[in-house]
Order: C-alpha cells, then structure tokens, then sequence
C-alpha cells in the first residue's frame, strides 16, 4: 500500500463527504447550521482537490476522476459511498470521519517534503475545527432524552461501516509522498479518539470496529453507482460546459 493510493482514496472519501453536506445547505436544520455545514463541506472539497495535488494529478486528471471514472476505480471507505437522509445519521458519519481525517492528514505531517507538510498543517488545523462542530450536535443530541436513543442508534449503525477507513488500498505510481503510512496504528488511534470524546459527552458506549479492515473497489458500489448518477447529472445534460444559469426572455 502506498502513500499515494492512500492519499488518493482518502481524497474519493473528502470528495464524497463534500458533496454529501452540501444537500445540507438548502435542507437545513437552522440557516446558522446551513451556512456552518456550507463552510465543512467547501473545506473538504478543498482537502480532496490538495491531495489529488500532493500525489501528482493535474486540473484534467481531477476532473476526470471526479465525473468520469467508472465506480469500480473509485475506492472510498463504506462510510462515505452512500448518502445519508437523516440529520441524526449525517452527525454521526461526519463525526466519525472529521475524527479520521484529522488523524490521516497528521501522518502527512511526517513526510520528509515541505512541501507535503505544509499542506497537511492547513488541512488538520480545518478537520480540528470540523471535529468541534460535530461534537457539538452529538451533545445535543445525547442531551436530549427525545433525541438520544435514535441518535445512538443511528451512530452505532455508522460505525460498523468506518471499518475500512484506515484499511489497505492497493495501487502504485503517483508522486513520493515520502511518508510511510501505518493503517493499523492510525485505526487504533482512531478508536481510542473517538471513544473519549464519545465518552467525555455521556455518549452510551458505541463498538467500534475492532481492527481495520481492506476497501473494496466502489467502496459500496450500487450505493457509489446512485451518488455519481447525480453528482455527474449536470455534466451530462452540459457536456460543452456552458451552463445556463440565467435565461434572458424577450
């Protein structure tokens, strides 16, 4: 496994969870919250797009990963392959990944290279503030004896999905990351992280999957499949590029 299949993968999950959130941003809880999850879901596009930078891929490259791969080239954790139509299960998935990916991008933070570096300190420093925002919600709703047991519920279904995150990827090529990365070692921090905070918010104790295990191509591909038929759905009815944003009628 290297650095770059992993850096590649993990950038299919930020992507993912860009797009996931930004439904949030007209079917919103508050207008606050909608403006809060804009910000999250804008930062880990960005996040997406830095590490397909770091591991070599141009401007076309990325977007033909993005709205041209076929699903079986994607590799994203389970976590991330399907949406989510619920705001107790979206808190639960995005705390359980702003976690993660904090935890990801300080192995980058290894890395022999600056350059590598560098963009890995911006990048922790955002999921940081991530993982604050969700930590919030899962108090409020374990807080709350009307909310509790359905979000409970909902993050111990999650959290049998996470056991991919820090799995193996296969693949080689790429740019030297110059970083070796520790699969095991960053799940195992993972669930001692995520348990604490779960802990120190009074969150009814969640199993969380004991070791990490390999993702799979598609990550879930039928779901994976569903979430790209409407990501590209624009693309395909504009295929020049040239959206109509405004029709001028006379």
């Amino acid at each position: 496994m290297t650095a770059c299949a992993t850096a590649l993968a993990w950038s299919d999950d930020l992507y993912l969870h860009g797009h996931h959130l930004s439904r949030w941003v007209v079917d919103y809880v508050d207008i606050e919250e909608s403006l809060a999850v804009g910000s999250i879901a804008q930062e880990d596009l960005a996040h997406a797009a830095a590490l397909h930078e770091l591991a070599g891929v141009d401007i076309d490259g990325r977007d033909w990963r993005i709205y041209y791969r076929p699903v079986e080239r994607w590799w994203p954790s389970r976590l991330l392959a399907a949406p989510s139509d619920d705001w107790p299960t979206t808190v639960a998935r995005a705390f359980l990944f702003s976690v993660a990916a904090g935890l990801m991008v300080e192995q980058l933070q290894r890395s022999a290279l600056p350059a590598v570096r560098d963009t890995a300190a911006v990048m922790a420093a955002e999921q940081r503030l991530h993982v604050m925002h969700w930590e919030r919600w899962v108090d409020i709703f374990a807080r709350d004896v009307q909310t509790r047991g359905r979000f409970v519920s909902s993050l111990r279904a999650t959290a049998a999905s996470a056991a991919d995150l820090f799995g193996p990827v296969p693949g080689n090529g790429g740019a030297d990351l110059a970083v070796a990365f520790d699969g095991e070692a960053a799940h195992r921090t993972w669930m001692t992280e995520a348990t604490a905070r779960l802990d120190a918010l009074g969150v009814p104790r969640v199993r969380l999957p004991d070791r990490a295990a390999p993702r799979i191509p598609g990550g879930d591909p039928e779901c994976l499949a569903g979430v790209l038929r409407d990501m590209r759905a624009i693309r395909v009815g504009q295929p020049d590029r040239v959206y109509q944003i405004y029709k001028i009628y006379k």
